[in-house]
């Protein structure tokens, strides 16, 4: 299929389609797997054409999700991030089965379920609410496990003790973080795992707090 005809399919794509199918292209492309860059320009394109937040948020999530994959640390990073506008339908419906909230009275209709409903359960502003998938054993006595997802608030101010993901030195790590007396400790639910006191020179920034811990999502 050449430029053309792909741009044009992309015309019936919704922005989270762009957007997984974007960051997809660039995720493998820089492993070394083949992509026609006629399908990475139709893409981008597109995505510019409707959106350029589309193209710079699967960019941003494609790098984070390359620079820890390439890591082989068994620390609890995040090695992938999704957000609230580029779930599927399918993916909504499944993360609201997943933690329950079908059971609720009267049962959420799944068939038919807005992402609205999503903010509405966790008490986040969709802008605020990212998805994070982690990599990593580090954090297990939190049973926050390799594999597990979790909902994090960008917009909530850590507290003490409070689970957080955190930007360490231009990594994303997942830790139980604690403030005393000016100091700030990053701390691993792992006993194979020692804590880490936060230095002058180091460069840091909470990106959220953990609000909730998803398994097999």
């Amino acid at each position: 299929m050449d430029y053309f005809e792909y741009y044009n399919t992309l015309y019936y794509k919704s922005d989270a389609d762009i957007y997984n199918l974007l960051k997809r292209c660039l995720i493998r492309d820089h492993f070394g797997y083949y992509v026609n860059e006629n399908y990475i320009q139709a893409l981008y394109d597109r995505a510019m054409e409707r959106n350029p937040k589309i193209f710079y948020d699967a960019l941003q999530d494609a790098l984070i999700t390359i620079h820890n994959w390439s890591d082989k640390m068994s620390e609890a990073k995040v090695i992938e991030i999704k957000r609230l506008d580029y779930l599927s339908d399918y993916e909504v419906r499944e993360l609201v089965a997943t933690i329950g909230a079908a059971k609720k009275n009267p049962p959420l209709d799944l068939s038919n379920l807005q992402r609205s409903a999503i903010t509405e359960i966790f008490g986040i502003a969709p802008e605020n609410m990212l998805f994070c998938r982690v990599g990593g054993d580090s954090m297990v006595n939190a049973n926050i496990y390799d594999g597990s997802t979790l909902i994090i608030d960008t917009a909530k101010i850590a507290r003490n003790n409070d689970i957080v993901v955190i930007s360490l030195n231009n990594e994303l790590f997942v830790k139980r973080i604690q403030f005393n007396k000016g100091e700030v400790a990053l701390i691993s639910e792992n006993d194979g795992y020692d804590s880490y006191k936060i230095r002058p020179d180091d460069n840091y920034k909470i990106v959220g707090v953990v609000k909730q811990v998803i398994q097999d999502l």
